[in-house]
C-alpha cells in the first residue's frame, strides 16, 4: 500500500531513522560490501521500496536506479533478479524513464531476453519494464520495438513458465504486431 508523509512520521519511533536516511545507507552499504548475501538483502530491500512512489525522491537522491541498472552486468542472477524487480517499481516515474532509456540500459535489458540460463521472473520483469514504458509513453515504442526484440519476445510466448508467455503475448499483441506492419 502506499504511504503518505504522515503515515511514515507515525510509524516511525521516536529514536528511529527516517526513510530517507535508511535509504541512503542501503545505497552506500550496497556499494561498500563485497558480501553476496548482504547485497541480495540490500538489493531486495532497495527493490521493495522502490514500489511506494513516496520513496522516488529518496531513491533518486540516492542513486539508486543506478545501481540497479550497473546490477543488470552481474553474473549473480538473484542480485540480477532484485535489479530487475526494482527497475521494474520505477519505471512507472517518468523522471526514471530517461536513464532506463539510455542506450546501454536497453542493451543489459534486452540482453537478459536472450540468455537461456536466465530466470523465468527476471525475463518477467524486463519484459514488464519495457511493457510499461511504451504503455505510458506511446513515442518510445518505436525506439523500444525492434526487430530483434520483437523476434526475442515471439520467442518467449513458448515458454514453460506460464506469466512469461502471458506478458510476452500481451507485449506482442499490443505493440509488436503495430510496429511490424510498418517493417513490411
Amino acid at each position: 500500500m502506499f504511504s503518505s508523509q504522515k503515515q511514515l512520521k507515525k510509524r516511525t519511533p521516536a529514536n528511529g531513522i527516517n526513510r530517507e536516511e535508511y535509504i541512503s545507507q542501503l545505497a552506500k552499504e550496497f556499494i561498500e560490501t563485497n558480501n553476496i548475501e548482504s547485497k541480495e538483502q540490500v538489493l531486495a530491500n532497495l527493490a521493495n521500496f522502490s514500489y511506494d512512489p513516496i520513496n522516488y525522491a529518496y531513491l533518486k537522491k540516492s542513486s539508486v536506479l543506478n545501481i540497479f541498472l550497473e546490477t543488470l552486468k552481474n553474473p549473480d542472477k538473484s542480485l540480477v533478479l532484485h535489479a530487475t524487480a526494482g527497475i521494474s517499481n520505477l519505471c512507472n516515474c517518468l523522471e526514471f524513464q530517461p536513464f532506463i532509456l539510455q542506450p546501454d540500459s536497453q542493451k543489459d535489458l534486452k540482453a537478459l531476453l536472450n540468455t537461456p540460463d536466465n530466470s523465468c521472473d527476471i525475463k518477467v520483469n524486463v519484459v514488464t519494464i519495457l511493457y510499461l514504458i511504451i504503455s505510458q509513453n506511446n513515442h518510445t515504442k518505436d525506439l523500444i520495438c525492434t526487430p530483434d526484440l520483437v523476434r526475442a519476445i515471439r520467442k518467449l510466448r513458448s515458454s514453460s513458465c506460464i506469466n512469461l508467455r502471458n506478458i510476452a503475448t500481451l507485449f506482442i499483441t499490443d505493440f509488436a504486431t503495430r510496429v511490424e506492419t510498418r517493417w513490411s
